[in-house]
């Protein structure tokens, strides 16, 4: 808390984001940066955005080395207590599965067996079900993506709908073959349980945002990815 002239004023709330453009950028002015810093200052508050890698910047939450995180599926806050949701979804993630091969059937996880499945280091959705992979391809860098659809040399690649259409080229982009969809999610806010209080009315603010328009004016992939359901 800093003090100016007599007047308390409170510190920036810092979040972490892993997120990559055009949701999260080092200069803070991502979509999801744009909206949720515009949520705050309603409530009279700063927000930063410090992207970290996605394992790291959770844990700096949940240790309270930075106020919150973002953006996160409903069953993170069960497993970090020290986190708590804010109950009004950001962004709604449509994971599939994608191949090269017309005749490819992929209908669930369990199709995904005897396959070698390549998808972003460090995604906790897909790390998280490697049990149902005949071999693991963990890409560090999205960079690699186009490079092996254009050599053809992958066999299955997980990612999300949406921020797989923003990566890629149109062209690469209708190569592929899209399975049945194998997970929607909603992703949220979390925010470190010191800011209990914040919960409820930057929840209001959230829903006043999508009531009033500036919701789809910052983050329009935010907007999109809501209406699609």
């Amino acid at each position: 808390m800093l003090i100016f002239q007599g007047t308390l004023v409170a510190d920036p709330i810092r979040l972490s984001s892993y997120l990559e453009p055009p949701f999260s950028a080092q200069d803070g002015r991502g979509q999801v940066d744009l909206l949720l810093k515009e949520a705050f200052k309603r409530l009279d508050r700063q927000a930063e955005v410090e992207i970290y890698p996605e394992q790291r910047g959770l844990m700096l939450a949940d240790g309270g080395h930075v106020d919150g995180h973002f953006l996160r599926t409903s069953s993170v806050d069960e497993l970090y207590p020290n986190l708590i949701r804010v109950p009004v979804p950001i962004y709604r993630s449509s994971y599939y599965a994608y191949s090269l091969d017309p005749d490819l059937q992929i209908a669930d996880w369990e199709d995904l067996k005897g396959h070698q499945v390549t998808y972003p280091a460090g995604w906790q959705v897909f790390d998280s079900r490697s049990e149902y992979y005949g071999s693991a391809v963990p890409l560090h860098d999205d960079g690699q993506m186009a490079q092996l659809i254009r050599l053809q040399i992958f066999d299955v690649l997980l990612y999300e709908d949406q921020a797989l259409s923003l990566l890629l080229e149109p062209e690469l982009r209708q190569r592929l073959q899209r399975s049945a969809v194998l997970l929607e999610s909603n992703l949220y806010l979390l925010l470190h349980h010191r800011h209990q209080s914040q919960i409820a009315p930057l929840a209001k603010v959230l829903r006043q945002m999508q009531q009033d328009g500036s919701w789809s004016t910052l983050c329009p992939e935010c907007q999109r990815s809501l209406e699609r359901h």
